[in-house]
C-alpha cells in the first residue's frame, strides 16, 4: 500500500461516534497479492497500527456460511443511496445470505456462499450496506459470541434490468462480502498470529 495513502489513514476503535475522535495512525498495509480492483476479487487487506490498542479483537468465523443465514453488518456508511455524506454514528443492519440462484444473475462471478471466497446477502428491502461501509464487518452470532464472517465489499445488480428503488437496499441489488475464513492463511501471514488464535 502506497505510503502517501497510509499517511492519510487512521483507525478509531471502541467508539460509536467518530466525530472529534483522534484515530491511531496506520503505519503499514498488506494488500492481498491477487487483489483485482476492477472485479473486487480478493478484496482484503490488513493494516498495522502505529501503537497497540486496548480492545478485544473479534474472532474469525471458521464455520461454513450457508444460504439463508442471519447476519449483521455494521458501519458508518450512507443510510440511503440519495445521501451524500456518511453517518457519524455507527449503525447496524440485519441481513440474510442468499443462494447462488438469487445472487449470480446480479453478480456473475459469484460461486456460492459455501463454494467461493465471497458471501452474498440480499432480499431484505430497505436493509443493506452502502457506500462508506466498505471494509466493515459482517458478523454472525454463534452461541453467545459474535464472529467475523465477512468484510463489506460492494453491491451488485443485473445491469440489464432497471433498479427500481435506488441502489442500497433495493430488492434488485445484492451485497457482496469477502469471506474472511477463505483468507485465513493471508491473515496469519500478515499478522503473524497463529490460526488457532484467530478463530478461538
Amino acid at each position: 500500500m502506497a505510503d502517501t495513502v497510509l499517511k492519510k489513514v487512521s483507525v478509531v476503535v471502541g467508539k460509536n461516534d467518530v466525530r472529534s475522535q483522534i484515530g491511531v495512525p496506520v503505519v503499514e498495509g498488506y494488500i492481498h497479492a491477487k487483489y483485482d480492483p476492477k472485479k473486487f476479487i480478493n478484496d482484503i487487506a490488513v493494516l498495522k497500527l502505529k501503537k497497540p490498542v486496548n480492545m478485544k479483537p473479534v474472532k474469525l468465523d471458521n464455520q461454513t456460511v450457508t444460504d439463508f443465514t442471519n447476519m449483521t453488518a455494521v458501519g458508518w456508511g450512507l443510510t440511503s443511496s440519495y445521501n451524500d455524506a456518511p453517518n457519524p454514528l455507527l449503525k447496524q443492519v440485519d441481513l440474510i445470505t442468499q443462494p447462488l440462484s438469487f445472487c449470480k444473475p446480479k453478480y456473475d462471478l459469484f460461486k456460492g456462499n459455501t463454494e467461493g471466497r465471497q458471501i452474498c446477502t440480499g432480499n431484505t428491502p430497505g436493509k443493506d450496506t452502502c457506500q462508506g461501509d466498505s471494509g466493515g464487518p459482517l458478523l454472525r452470532r454463534i452461541g453467545n459470541e459474535w464472529k467475523l464472517s465477512g468484510l463489506t465489499s460492494f453491491g451488485s445488480y443485473d445491469d440489464k434490468q432497471k433498479v427500481t428503488s435506488g441502489i442500497c437496499g433495493s430488492v434488485d441489488v445484492v451485497g457482496i462480502y469477502t469471506n474472511v475464513y477463505g483468507y485465513i492463511d493471508f491473515i496469519e501471514s500478515a499478522t503473524r498470529i497463529p490460526k488457532n488464535s484467530l478463530i478461538s
